[in-house]
Parts: structure tokens; sequence; C-alpha cells
């Protein structure tokens, strides 16, 4: 697919086992399936409902956005803590790891790139992505990857976004990219194209974000 993918390591998936055979007594670790970007042939979903988790070990945009690193160990650490949840959902749903984007060599945009790339796979094939982060930033490559999904079916992306946060991460990005720019990005890419911005941010602290921040803010709606 390209540098930054790097396919599900599915030792991640493991726990008890009560039953091998009663789908009652199933756990996560017993019902995630590995999906290979770099190998999906003519694959795709003819089910009901399917979700593929896919992770951002990535948290270049934390370290330029001045916070603290670490973020990039979350999507692994993620998985082994839903590796032993009961499986509390329908037979029906399928479960697929699809592995990481990774970004080890500082290029965020290229990652952001890159993750762009395989939510717009993903949807193809007929799944829909669960994003594990990872740095805020993750959120450019996943809108974008839902957006050229819609365009290439010539529809227009009318997007949600919704974010639980003290900050809008509405800051300028004439230096590029970071973990505190990416709505910022997503509300010019939308409004030089025509398309809508919807963006509810749940949790803003006013003496977390500027005046100008807020005014930025009430401009994009």
């Amino acid at each position: 697919m390209n540098n930054q993918y790097r396919p599900a390591d599915m030792s991640l998936w493991a726990g008890r086992t009560d039953s091998r055979e009663n789908y009652d007594a199933f756990r996560w670790h017993q019902w995630m399936r590995e999906l290979n970007l770099n190998n999906t042939g003519s694959l795709r979903f003819a089910g009901k409902l399917s979700f593929v988790l896919l992770g951002f070990c990535c948290d270049e945009g934390v370290r330029r956005n001045h916070g603290r690193t670490g973020a990039a160990k979350g999507p692994d650490a993620i998985r082994r803590e839903l590796a032993n949840l009961p499986c509390t959902f329908s037979p029906e749903v399928i479960l697929f790891d699809a592995g990481n984007i990774t970004c080890t060599d500082g290029n965020l945009e290229a990652s952001q790139a890159a993750l762009a790339r395989a939510v717009t796979q993903i949807r193809r094939l007929g799944f829909f992505p669960l994003i594990l982060g990872g740095g805020h930033e993750l959120a450019l490559g996943h809108y974008r990857g839902h957006r050229d999904y819609m365009t290439d079916r010539k529809q227009i992306p009318d997007i949600g976004i919704i974010n639980f946060d003290a900050h809008f991460d509405l800051r300028p990005f004439t230096n590029g990219s970071s973990s505190g720019t990416m709505f910022r990005q997503i509300a010019k890419e939308a409004g030089n194209s025509g398309w809508p911005f919807h963006y509810l941010c749940i949790g803003i602290q006013r003496f977390s974000n500027t005046l100008e921040l807020f005014k930025t803010a009430a401009q994009t709606g």
C-alpha cells in the first residue's frame, strides 16, 4: 500500500477463552479477523455490518503542538484492552483489524495522506473504518478519506464532526499541520470546494483558547 502502512499484528488479540463454539461466551480476540490492505484482491464485504480497526501510530502533530508525546503507542495499547471484552453485539457484526499507519520519520503530512488513502480503500471494500489514535492530527486524514470516497461516488461530502475537547483545534497552519490545526484545515478545504463544514466541539474551556480562536470558531460557523 505505502511505506507508512504496517499490517495487523494479530498476536495482540489474546485473552481468556471460555468456549470455542458458543458465540455467547466469545470475547473480541476470538471474533477479530485480519484485513491486510496490501492484499485485498477482489474482496468486498457483502454482510450487514462490519467495522475495521485501523491504528494511527503517530504523535508528530502533538510534538509540533508542544504537547506530551506517547500517543503513537496508543493503537496497540487499545487493542490489548479490547481483546478480552465480551462480544455483546450480534454475530452479524464482523470485526477486522487492518493494522497501523505509522510516522517514523517526522513526516506527518505523508502519514495523514496514507491514512486518507487507507480510509478510502476500506470504504470502497464495503467496510466502515474506526481509527485508533495516535495524536488528534489523525482527524485530517480520517476526514479526507471519507471525503475522497464520497466525491469518487459523485456525492457531496456532507460530513458531521463531533469533537470532545477543551480546545477548538482551529489554530493557523502556516507552519504545517499539527494536533491543533486539523479542523481549520478541514474547514478551509471544504470551503474552497463549496462543501459544507459541520463542526461541533463539546467541552470548550474559555481559559484553554485565545480570543482569536473563539473568533475563528464563530467565523467558521
